[in-house]
């Protein structure tokens, strides 16, 4: 049993390894998704209002996507710090007050990285507002862009990137929306933190583990996070959950970016 434990443990940080990986890819590849979209001018002499404002926030929508990796490297670290801890010193094996610290800090950290996700969707809102209005809708934000979207006479309701928006807001950006918001206005939200120990003849193995968030796991109408397992888990835990958001939500802003026509947006 003891085997088994650690082969299963082997596996899934594996497992998370190849996803990390996987969000650094396209991490690289919304960079030059957006570098190629966003030109820069022809003369680097001559400034361009319109053109530092699609620089700024380009280089915006480029920084959340780098604090959301940022932060499942901090979200990572909890979990192996208090690992490490534990197995030095096994007195803290299910100590109460680490797990709820350690649990509160995850949360904190999670918190974090649904922020980030919306405000990476908020901006690519005020780009497109951008490059297809001009500065006067630099501030569209998602809402605003779904807004415009569902407006027949609005231009953008007929892009190219109109089914693809109204698409990704249902399955994620507005029920992520809506768990932010709670999360801001209403009341944090809670977790079961928990460790396991597998014991072989030279150390012991700890796994420290939060589960499915209560508030989120309640209502819940993110299409990715639905149905989803993990390895020998009894239930899917909140560091698995962070990755499969994030490596979403960088996949449909890649998708969206990557249908904008370069010819059809304001030129400087």
């Amino acid at each position: 049993m003891e085997n088994l434990n650690n082969e299963s443990q082997n596996t899934d940080k594996k497992k998370i390894k190849k996803f990390l990986n996987d969000y650094d890819r396209l991490h690289k590849e919304l960079l030059t998704n957006l570098v190629y979209l966003v030109l820069p001018r022809p003369n680097i002499f001559k400034t361009s209002p319109l053109q530092d404002s699609k620089f700024l926030l380009r280089d915006s929508i480029i920084y959340r996507s780098g604090s959301i990796r940022f932060h499942l490297d901090l979200l990572f670290l909890i979990k192996s710090s208090i690992e490490k801890r534990v197995s030095l010193d096994l007195s803290k094996f299910n100590d109460l007050p680490s797990i709820v610290q350690g649990t509160e800090n995850t949360l904190q950290i999670f918190d974090d990285i649904i922020f980030h996700i919306c405000s990476m969707f908020d901006y690519l809102g005020n780009l497109i507002g951008l490059l297809y209005y001009g500065e006067h809708k630099m501030r569209l934000k998602w809402n605003g862009l779904l807004d415009s979207i569902r407006d027949r006479n609005n231009k953008l309701s007929k892009t190219s990137i109109a089914p693809q928006c109204k698409q990704t807001n249902k399955e994620l950006v507005d029920p992520l929306f809506n768990y932010r918001g709670r999360l801001i206005h209403y009341k944090k939200d809670k977790a079961r933190g928990s460790q396991r120990i597998s014991l072989n003849k030279e150390f012991a193995n700890i796994d420290f583990n939060v589960g499915f968030p209560i508030m989120l796991k309640n209502s819940l109408k993110i299409k990715c996070l639905k149905d989803i397992k993990f390895g020998n888990q009894e239930e899917v835990n909140i560091h698995e959950i962070a990755i499969i958001l994030s490596l979403d939500s960088i996949k449909r802003v890649i998708e969206i970016i990557k249908a904008i026509p370069p010819n059809s947006t304001i030129k400087c």
